[in-house]
């Protein structure tokens, strides 16, 4: 408040835009790490599939972000921030929905459709929340504005992450005490024929659950965009 040049302005966060914008990054931050940290767990150690199958998972993710930024640009020529917003969210809880339905015997082409949804729908938030940030200041703040925008979703990441390891662990730890011992030969095909039919079993119910648990955590997060971009302004500019 003292500073004559402030890195980030404190007048700044009395803007509703700046503060829903920079709220809705921390969220999407926190969603995207329960998302794709976890995925390439559920592949191997649940489904018993290959890194392949995982990347495959986390690609689609990926690419389908690029397109939903380039959609959501095009959408926001004729509509709001708002319009854009709720659209990405809606990606968002559908894709999560998708995730949290997951049980230990689903195929993994289930998984496709829900990490489209949800790289488009983070495409769609990511683009319209950043815009958002650097429309509703000046010029002159602009850079203080954008990096504020991408530290919050920085530090979102790393919460998103600490929390979903946090919750797989204890989950695991919970249902099997000696998993430590015993979890990274799921994801090896020759160690995970040596640990035996009980074994594997336990594990994989285990991580399910637990993973379940993180998904569940993702679909709320996913809500709490929705209602972050209900405070945009009804109508662009």
């Amino acid at each position: 408040r003292r500073a004559s040049e402030p890195i980030l302005p404190y007048k700044l966060w009395r803007s509703r835009i700046m503060a829903a914008s920079n709220a809705g990054s921390l969220a999407i931050g926190m969603l995207l790490m329960c998302v794709v940290a976890i995925l390439p767990t559920y592949v191997e150690a649940v489904m018993g599939r290959t890194a392949v199958f995982a990347g495959t998972a986390v690609a689609t993710q990926s690419v389908s972000w690029s397109c939903g930024s380039i959609i959501s640009s095009r959408v926001l020529a004729f509509s709001s921030y708002r319009t854009t917003g709720v659209i990405g969210a809606l990606l968002l809880i559908a894709g999560t929905g998708l995730l949290v339905s997951l049980d230990r015997d689903s195929a993994f082409w289930w998984l496709l459709p829900a990490a489209l949804l949800v790289g488009l729908g983070m495409g769609f938030c990511n683009q319209t929340f950043l815009l958002t940030v650097q429309g509703g200041v000046g010029w002159n703040e602009r850079g203080a504005a954008t990096s504020s925008f991408l530290f919050l979703r920085t530090i979102g990441q790393a919460l998103g992450a600490a929390f979903g390891g946090a919750i797989l662990n204890f989950g695991v730890a919970r249902h099997v005490p000696a998993a430590g011992d015993v979890m990274g030969g799921l994801f090896d095909p020759a160690r995970r024929a040596s640990l035996g039919a009980d074994m594997v079993a336990r594990l994989r119910d285990a991580i399910a659950g637990a993973l379940h648990h993180v998904y569940i955590i993702a679909g709320i997060l996913a809500v709490l965009t929705l209602i972050v971009t209900m405070l945009f302004p009804a109508k662009l500019g």
